[in-house]
């Protein structure tokens, strides 16, 4: 689906309020917008990239707080060592 749009005087763009439904996009929201290598913008809604950070660091949040107990443990252990 294709929407013809214009810039503005001040350069901006006008995102049709049928694909701000569809996106669910209101006043205020943040958007990613990323040039393709085809020359043609993509708009993607912040909520989705947050999203998939989200999933990514939930996947390895368990894994990476054992890593970080384990260098601070490390830390006292040597700094308990220095102190005798």
């Amino acid at each position: 689906m294709g929407t013809l749009v214009k810039l503005d005087g001040r350069s901006r763009l006008m995102i049709p309020a049928s694909i701000r439904r569809e996106l669910h996009l209101h006043a205020g929201d943040a958007v990613w917008i990323e040039q393709t290598p085809g020359g043609s913008l993509q708009v993607i809604p912040l909520g989705a990239h947050l999203s998939a950070a989200k999933g990514l660091f939930k996947a390895n949040k368990a894994r990476g707080q054992q890593v970080v107990d384990e260098f601070l443990q490390a830390r006292h252990d040597e700094a308990r060592r220095q102190d005798r």
